[in-house]
């Protein structure tokens, strides 16, 4: 029982402090004209034509909490989004294949019962092809709900900016797939992480005065200036 509400009193004080630090950052924005580091739920509309990337989790450094700047090669990892999983999730949805003529399907299965580089044998989650078969499924609902009533502000999509500014999908893979295969013109990005190099520009641009007064609008959009 004590160990439960030390755990509980932990769990407070992190949220506390975590609170409090991103009212920080944005108050280093509002007073001293700096670009915030990653707060939460700090949300961007983007084409998502524009996410042209991804990166496992894993491969986010330990240590970290949810929102911030990381330095190293992290980014170096990312991947472009044009693989068999979004050739597959076409032939599907646009072509109008059976799930288990498409290469998403195939590869997931081979996944499952072949393994991969990683030490448990799985393809997005599933264990067995009964439980890919019914994320398959769920694939589809949300495809139905997203074509029939578009696409829903609060179910963001988490990304991270590599060095370059490149965004990079971090969460939510499937939704930001489906909304470039219906031509959905912005959705919501959470940003969580910034590379370090990348931060350093913004900050540059931000305190540049002859920057801010002729950047109206910059290509891009982790780069707009607020007189």
């Amino acid at each position: 029982m004590l160990q439960n509400f030390a755990e509980k009193i932990s769990v407070f004080v992190n949220t506390l402090f975590l609170h409090i630090l991103d009212r920080f950052y944005l108050a280093k924005y509002k007073f001293f004209n700096k670009p915030p580091y990653p707060y939460s739920e700090e949300i961007v509309m983007v084409d998502p034509e524009r996410v042209k990337y991804s990166i496992p989790n894993y491969r986010i450094p330990n240590g970290y909490r949810r929102h911030g700047i990381l330095k190293g090669d992290w980014d170096k990892d990312k991947r472009k989004l044009e693989n068999t999983s979004w050739k597959g999730l076409r032939q599907r949805f646009v072509e109008g294949r059976n799930w288990e003529d498409t290469d998403y399907y195939e590869n997931g299965v081979k996944r499952i019962t072949e393994g991969t580089n990683l030490p448990i044998k799985r393809a997005d989650g599933a264990k067995s092809v009964e439980e890919f078969q019914k994320h398959l499924k769920n694939i589809e609902e949300l495809y139905s709900s997203i074509q029939g009533e578009g696409y829903r502000d609060e179910s963001t999509i988490k990304v991270i900016i590599g060095r370059d500014g490149n965004w990079i999908v971090l969460y939510g893979y499937h939704r930001l797939m489906i909304s470039k295969t219906l031509d959905i013109e912005q959705v919501p990005l959470e940003i969580r992480f910034r590379h370090r190099k990348w931060q350093n520009k913004r900050e540059k641009v931000y305190s540049t005065p002859e920057l801010k007064n002729t950047m109206k609008k910059p290509d891009h959009p982790d780069l707009e200036v607020s007189n």
